[in-house]
């Protein structure tokens, strides 16, 4: 498998979930920074879902009132 393919093959099974050291076996990586550094990449989706849970810890439930373009706390 190429290294693109491999990327991509990584990326599918993170978003599903697959636990990184199963993503480490079926890559055949015998070192799992190899798997994480280089075959791994962030989720789009994951990342703003990440992101907007620490945001919710830090600031609670925050919405944006159109009309005052302002944002609120609920």
């Amino acid at each position: 498998m190429d290294v693109a393919a491999g990327k991509y093959y990584s990326s599918l099974l993170r978003e599903l979930g697959v636990d990184v050291k199963v993503q480490q076996e079926l890559l055949r990586h015998s070192d799992i920074r190899t798997t994480l550094n280089i075959y791994t990449q962030a989720v789009p989706q994951q990342l703003r879902q990440a992101n907007s849970q620490v945001v919710r810890m830090l600031l609670g439930d925050v919405t944006l009132d159109d009309s005052e373009d302002s944002a609120k706390l609920r």
